[in-house]
């Protein structure tokens, strides 16, 4: 897995010297520092993740399987299935197979999407045995099934010509998705990553601290622990990648 900054990135923004951490009352050492850091930038790599609800910035091969829902379902759809706008609730009365197939249009989980590999379809009702299809890809020299569009940052998939019956599971699409190397969100990232590294340094000098004066007499060590991690500066950093939550049914 990449991590977001490396361990001199880390130590420069974040100003901390071996001498800084104490460990079994003893201070660490160069090396015993920098396999320290090197595993708090694994953990902040993992809360840059969680916090903008994405697997990886990196570039990563997906595969989504959607439904195009069982009968009587409904939802909002945000990614998954959407007919027609987003935003619209998607149900049985909006099935229509025999006219204007192109409103129907698949968004894949993550994004931005580098390339469409394949799109596989179920083509069989729920209550029979599945036929999987390959589905081709309209180009400007041929005809297909699907074409991919992209709308400002966000790649979609829209059915021309051929969709699969109502039914749960039964569209499959591979796709590689995330940030290029050379993409400037890897420069908020090292950064970002950076920073909570230093949070959380600080917030272990901090605890060491609030052992060390546990016999001193101080009737309240509150001060001790109120280093944040994921701070708002950060946020403010992220919140621009932060992807939105998927829809509860968008999916099998």
């Amino acid at each position: 897995m990449k991590t977001y900054c490396t361990y001199e990135q880390a130590v420069t923004f974040g100003g901390c010297r071996p001498e800084d951490i104490v460990e079994l009352g003893y201070e660490m050492n160069q090396e015993q520092f920098k396999v320290f850091v090197e595993s708090l930038i694994k953990v902040a790599t993992q809360i840059i993740n969680k916090y903008c609800n994405r697997k990886t910035f990196e570039v990563t091969t997906y595969t989504d399987e959607m439904h195009t829902l069982d009968i009587g379902d409904s939802f909002t759809p945000i990614y998954g299935m959407v007919r027609g706008f987003p935003g619209l609730t998607y149900s049985v009365n909006l099935y229509d197979y025999t006219t204007d197939l192109s409103k129907f249009t698949i968004i894949p989980r993550e994004q931005p999407v580098q390339s469409v590999d394949k799109v596989d379809a179920n083509m069989a009702w729920s209550n029979a045995t599945p036929v999987w299809e390959t589905l081709n890809q309209w180009s400007t020299t041929a005809e297909g099934d699907y074409k991919v569009i992209e709308r400002y940052e966000t790649t979609k998939i829209q059915f021309m010509k051929r969709f699969p019956a109502p039914s749960s599971n039964n569209i499959k699409i591979t796709y590689k998705a995330g940030y290029k190397d050379d993409d400037p969100v890897w420069d908020v990232l090292a950064l970002a990553c950076s920073m909570i590294v230093a949070n959380l340094i600080k917030k272990k000098k901090k605890n060491d601290e609030a052992f060390t004066i546990r016999g001193s007499g101080i009737s309240s060590y509150e001060r001790f622990y109120t280093t944040a991690v994921l701070t708002d500066e950060v946020k403010l950093m992220l919140d621009y990648y932060v992807k939105d939550p998927m829809a509860a049914f968008g999916y099998g």
